[in-house]
């Protein structure tokens, strides 16, 4: 009787939630789906995110075609024209701008770690996420709450 009452008892307990680990930013907005607020900010930042990676390859794309294309002059004329100058200037010039374009409108670890707060300080909207601990990837302690 008494190993009766022990099975109850350790089958009522519940386990502690698994980390939901998040990896990226389209990872944040698809768990946080169920709350409109935090989701609302989470595909916000992750629209940004992919952005701002669209901006770094059109531009390292088309700065290192340019730049590449003036320097392939160069070599077939064995000379340095204006024309070769420039366009390999340039080209390296809008892929500089372009990566600084990429780190200045990509969103970075404050940002992601805000969202995570805010959807793990508010009310549990789906019963799946009632005890949801969701982790920043990038270390285990930046955004915790239980």
């Amino acid at each position: 009787m008494a190993g009766d009452d022990a099975a109850k008892g350790s089958a009522t307990c519940p386990l502690p939630p698994a980390p939901v680990y998040v990896a990226d930013w389209g990872r944040l907005a698809d768990l946080t789906r169920s709350d409109a607020l935090v989701y609302s900010h989470a595909e916000f930042w992750a629209a940004r995110r992919q952005a701002g990676d669209w901006i770094l390859a059109l531009g390292v794309a088309a700065g290192g075609g340019v730049a590449v294309l003036g320097t392939m002059n160069w070599l077939i004329d064995d000379h340095w024209t204006r024309t070769n100058k420039r366009m390999t200037a340039g080209g390296l010039a809008v892929a500089a701008v372009a990566l600084f374009a990429n780190w200045a409108f990509a969103p970075d670890r404050d940002d992601l770690a805000t969202v995570i707060n805010q959807w793990n300080i508010r009310p549990a909207v789906c019963a799946d996420l009632s005890h949801k601990r969701v982790r920043n990837f990038d270390g285990p302690n930046i955004a915790e709450f239980f």
